[in-house]
């Protein structure tokens, strides 16, 4: 059966492309195919494409992209899983297009919402919580979880972060993703820039071991 991941967050420069480029790379590391992964691109800047275009053009390989701005993304993946026989399928959302990030959301079975620990970023999850019962309202077996993303680990601000998510009830990976030059120079990278920290949130997604 096909997992699918959707990245999402009301707020740009939280990871998301970072997230779903990695997350698309490892799991094709680990199928041992990069035909086997789908990475979806909803985004309205078209990001994971210009990364994919970046990567081949270094020579390297790159999963499966496909570019895809309108409704019923569902139908859309239901097509390709049948021409293609995938094993995963992540999906980039976009943070100013709301009908698309909800039909982006319906259409996957976990929803990875990368959080920056901020006021801003802790502020903006209410329009995300919104986007994911609106979600859950036509996909009631839809999971997600915050991703702890770019903190300083000289701080302290990645742990007050999570016990204020944690103390409103909400679901938290227990995988965080710091701010580290090689992540933050992904773009274009043809292999996982950190497969130990990406491996280790993909076991805790295809697990369930967050919720």
């Amino acid at each position: 059966m096909t997992l699918r991941i959707s990245i999402g967050m009301a707020t740009g420069g939280t990871g998301k492309t970072t997230t779903s480029g990695n997350l698309g790379l490892i799991a094709a590391e680990r199928y041992g195919s990069t035909e086997k992964v789908l990475v979806v691109d909803t985004d309205t800047q078209g990001q994971v494409v210009a990364w994919q275009r970046a990567a081949c053009e270094a020579g390297g390989g790159w999963p499966l992209t496909l570019t895809w701005l309108n409704s019923r993304l569902s139908n859309e993946l239901d097509r390709q899983q049948r021409a293609r026989e995938l094993d995963m399928v992540v999906i980039d959302t976009s943070n100013n297009a709301f009908r698309l990030v909800i039909d982006a959301f319906v259409a996957a079975d976990v929803v990875v919402v990368p959080v920056q620990p901020t006021t801003m970023d802790l502020d903006r999850m209410a329009a995300t919580l919104e986007a994911l019962e609106l979600a859950q309202a036509k996909n009631p077996s839809l999971q997600w979880g915050a991703l702890i993303s770019r903190y300083d680990t000289r701080s302290r601000d990645a742990q007050d972060a999570r016990e204020a998510l944690e103390g409103a009830g909400l679901p938290v990976f227990s995988t965080q993703i710091p701010s580290l030059k090689r992540i933050a120079h992904s773009f274009g990278a043809s292999t996982c820039t950190d497969p130990d920290l990406y491996g280790a949130l993909l076991d805790e997604i295809t697990q369930g071991a967050w919720a």
